[in-house]
């Protein structure tokens, strides 16, 4: 175990460990593909550490994330709905109570209604907005997603 903790301190320094140093591209490909290689900082991404690491690694940037910048208020309704629709289904399935499947199916529409109203705004229109109100064209490859965000709360 030692020897591991040894080697992945060692190998650290060749993927992004954290929002301070993570560019804003390679974030939003990896949430855009799920493909933790976009974390090396290398562009050859040639897998040199076990990918249980960078997964680590992605795990604690995206926390880092959360802390930092918090959920939108969207995003929290959605999972309020999932959760009451959740609720509904368990007292109908496992308490028997029938107008619970009622009370679910119209959860389920507030759901998709609520997805339909998802704000359709693309990373590419934000950046360009920010930029603008900065005055200065923002790089992806080169601004960390701490900056960025930091940037864009002005």
């Amino acid at each position: 175990m030692l020897k591991k903790e040894f080697l992945k301190k060692l190998f650290s320094n060749l993927y992004y460990n954290s929002i301070d140093e993570c560019t804003l591209y390679a974030f939003r490909e990896c949430v855009k593909s799920q493909d933790w290689s976009n974390l090396y900082k290398s562009p050859l991404r040639i897998k040199l550490v076990p990918n249980e690491w960078l997964y680590e690694a992605w795990d604690k940037i995206y926390a880092e994330f959360i802390e930092y910048v918090g959920l939108n208020e969207h995003y929290l309704k959605g999972v309020e709905l999932e959760r009451k629709y959740l609720s509904q289904m368990y007292e109908f399935r496992v308490n028997g109570r029938k107008e619970m499947r009622t009370m679910a199916r119209l959860t389920a529409l507030d759901i998709e209604e609520h997805k339909s109203k998802s704000p359709d705004v693309s990373f590419e229109t934000v950046l360009a907005k920010v930029s603008k109100m900065q005055g200065y064209q923002i790089k992806p490859k080169e601004i960390t997603v701490k900056e960025y965000y930091s940037i864009s709360r002005g």
